[in-house]
């Protein structure tokens, strides 16, 4: 059996807010995103970004 993983990302993400309070930023994940990029890791054709 074959693990699979794929990222859930789109630009659409960074006009979404789950408030000021709440932990979790949306800037954060595109960032992360970003460098997950960057570092190549989006490059094997197993990776899938959906």
């Amino acid at each position: 059996m074959k693990d699979s993983c794929a990222l859930i990302y789109s630009s659409r993400f960074s006009g979404f807010s789950y408030g000021e309070e709440h932990p979790f930023k949306v800037l954060r994940y595109r960032l992360t995103y970003d460098l997950i990029r960057e570092l190549g890791l989006l490059a094997p054709p197993e990776a899938r970004v959906v």
